[in-house]
């Protein structure tokens, strides 16, 4: 393993990434019927993993992006670029300054004693696990309903169990979702090794 390789890197935060998005449905369903007298019901749910996992999963890619700094800046030094572009592009894209703060915090405690990027000492709230739809306007899940039973058919390919959270300050008031901070945090890095031709 090369500790050095930007591009190794960034597809290692990909795969984190894509733990975000679990394609397999089934294993994560639960179906409970109840019958009282007459009326029949089913209920159908989503998502298996606890806060726990669920936090371990959010932290590993929150790491995975905060941890490129050091690495954009060796790059940069390697092509005489000025270092202090990457601390630039941090501080001047609220996702990437959000992102360094909760790495902070998970390294540090809460609330961070020291350097603060955001100074709104943001946490992350509501995590949970549930059906979704990734990267499309429509999906759909299919069952066969009967009155004795619910079993799983299909799902279109777009449907997934996505991890949902809220990030919020200090005072609890709601700064961006989880899953936008994330996006826009790598298209941020994204734009940030073309410009700097600093991928291979």
């Amino acid at each position: 393993m090369d500790f050095n390789n930007l591009n190794s890197r960034i597809i290692r935060l990909y795969k984190s990434l894509g733990k975000h998005y679990d394609k397999d449905i089934r294993s994560s369903m639960r179906i409970d019927r109840e019958i009282t007298g007459d009326i029949h019901s089913i209920s159908i749910s989503f998502g298996a993993q606890d806060e726990f996992d669920l936090t371990n999963v959010v932290m590993e890619t929150i790491g995975g992006i905060a941890d490129l700094k050091d690495h954009l800046k060796n790059k940069l030094k390697g092509k005489n670029q000025p270092i202090q572009l990457v601390e630039d592009l941090i501080n001047n894209s609220l996702e990437l300054a959000l992102i360094t703060d909760l790495n902070n915090q998970e390294k540090h405690g809460y609330p961070l004693r020291q350097k603060s990027r955001t100074k709104l000492n943001p946490r992350i709230l509501n995590l949970s696990q549930g059906l979704g739809v990734k990267g499309g306007e429509t999906g759909s899940v299919q069952f066969t309903i009967t009155s004795e039973s619910a079993k799983y058919k299909s799902a279109s390919d777009n449907m997934v169990l996505l991890i949902t959270g809220q990030v919020v300050d200090d005072k609890d008031n709601f700064i961006i979702t989880l899953d936008e901070m994330i996006v826009k945090a790598i298209i941020d890095i994204e734009n940030f090794t073309k410009v700097h031709d600093l991928l291979i």
